[in-house]
């Protein structure tokens, strides 16, 4: 359905467009993206929203932590101690959703990647309340540097498969481990390579087999840029990794000296990074607030700039990022540090393709008044959820659109949703004490989301579907708009 809200114009910012981009539209008169002619372009009309689904981010800066496997729809994600698992359904089955512990910890995972099959590697950082501090864990550290470093490792790194029924714990690295990934080796079915980004300034290469998990080399990409992520290339020659700086760092681990080049940026430190499926564009997310797609054939600057609705402000900044993996769709989600999603066509690249999700606090209000009454199972081990319908046929629909141009966010109303609240059209006759509780509950979280916007933990497509988690929330679910992305003009950059 069609939902117009209405917002007075305020004092202009600074843009990261210049007026030629604007196209002649007035700043009292933008449109809101959720109405047909824009909405529809890249996005369906009925999001979902699957709510109290539990989440938790457990480093203020690294927000990776929903991912999906492919091959079998299954989606990952952190709570405290735990990588939890949820199953999802098709859109035209909206049946139950179940979420169950597919690992448990004896840490906080700061991060964490799979590879098929449900095979987990996890990272983190050795303190005292954790379980990890007892359990004198062996030192992976010392197939890497001698035993005096060693002895100084902090860092963790776990490894789990369904066939091993728990999980594997190592001290690795000096320092916190910001990012972990794991890929299958190219000629075995049975054999992986895991790498693994440290504070210490090491990117460390493990091997992981029937055999048991070995060190095998440690890369410094440069001396003084602590890495945040990297990315391993479809072929399994090429890493692209990213750190504590403007750099991004090509690497190519075979070779003597591995840096094959460095791109350089004028951006604050990077995180994300995704592949487009052609393998020669990337895009690097930046915590300015800035999103650099590069084309490998021609790295001198970038093909394309997406820039945050509160550049430069730790609430801008942007974490993580994913292009859709599909023949026929170009799209990269980029998301930003507190409460927003930026969808970017990367056919055209022009500004009017470039929409803004916002994903306020006041949608999770709205979901759990939808649940008042429910009774919540307080045991971790399996979860049973529902998704609702956000812009229904019925009377209890959400009031509010969620996908905005991206200058009416960045210079119009960019505090949006702040003091905004969700309030159902009818209270109960009679409140539960259930219902009670669930109303004391959502005062307590209002007073700690005082920008009224959540905190999002990751996102990830599962086929034509963007899901984006929040944390001690639920998933946003949107659908891409398949009919009309096919009549549209189609480009790439091969």
């Amino acid at each position: 359905m069609t939902i117009g809200l209405a917002h007075p114009p305020q004092p202009r910012k600074n843009s990261s467009f210049s007026t030629a981009d604007r196209r002649g539209l007035a700043l009292s008169v933008y449109r809101c993206f959720q109405n047909y002619y824009h909405g529809l372009r890249l996005l369906g009309p009925d999001p979902q929203y699957i709510g109290n689904v539990r989440l938790s981010i457990n480093h203020w800066q690294i927000r990776d932590l929903v991912q999906v496997d492919e091959s079998t729809g299954a989606v990952f994600h952190t709570l405290d101690e735990h990588i939890r698992v949820m199953t999802m359904k098709t859109r035209s089955v909206l049946g139950p959703i179940r979420t169950r512990n597919h690992v448990s910890l004896p840490y906080r995972p700061r991060c964490f990647h799979h590879a098929a099959g449900g095979l987990v590697v996890a990272g983190g950082v050795l303190t005292t309340l954790a379980r990890a501090c007892l359990m004198g864990l062996a030192n992976l550290t010392l197939d890497f540097l001698g035993p005096a470093a060693a002895r100084q490792a902090r860092g963790l790194f776990s490894v789990h498969s369904p066939a091993m029924g728990a999980e594997m714990s190592f001290l690795l690295g000096g320092m916190i481990n910001n990012a972990v990934k794991i890929y299958a080796q190219q000629n075995s079915a049975a054999a992986y390579t895991a790498y693994a980004c440290n504070n210490d300034l090491g990117l460390y290469r493990i091997d992981v087999s029937d055999a048991g998990v070995r060190g095998d080399r440690r890369i410094v990409c440069d001396p003084d840029t602590s890495l945040n992520n990297v990315h391993l290339s479809a072929d399994g020659r090429m890493l692209t990794a990213t750190g504590d700086s403007g750099a991004v760092f090509l690497v190519d681990p075979a070779l003597p000296d591995p840096v094959v080049r460095t791109i350089s940026t004028p951006h604050d430190s990077g995180f994300g990074i995704s592949y487009h499926r052609n393998e020669l564009v990337f895009a690097t997310a930046f915590q300015d607030g800035t999103c650099c797609m590069f084309d490998l054939r021609n790295t001198s600057s970038p093909l394309h700039e997406v820039r945050s609705t509160r550049a430069g402000h730790q609430l801008g900044a942007f974490r993580t990022c994913r292009f859709l993996h599909s023949p026929v769709h170009d799209l990269l989600a980029v998301l930003e540090h507190l409460g927003r999603v930026h969808l970017v066509d990367v056919r055209d690249l022009l500004p009017e393709s470039h929409q803004v999700m916002v994903f306020p606090f006041a949608l999770d209000q709205y979901a759990r008044c939808g649940h008042v009454g429910t009774q919540l199972d307080d045991d971790f081990a399996t979860d049973t959820h529902r998704a609702t319908s956000i812009y229904n046929d019925g009377a209890a629909h959400f009031p509010a659109p969620l996908v905005y141009d991206h200058d009416y966010l960045a210079d119009v109303n960019p505090n949006l949703f702040r003091g905004y609240t969700y309030e159902p059209q009818q209270a109960a006759a009679a409140p539960s004490l259930a219902a009670t509780r669930r109303a004391q509950e959502l005062y307590r979280q209002s007073v700690s989301h005082v920008n009224g916007e959540m905190e999002i933990a990751g996102l990830d497509w599962l086929g034509n579907q963007l899901l984006v988690g929040c944390e001690d929330g639920g998933f946003l679910v949107w659908d891409v708009n398949l009919r009309a992305r096919r009549s549209l003009g189609s480009f790439s950059y091969v």
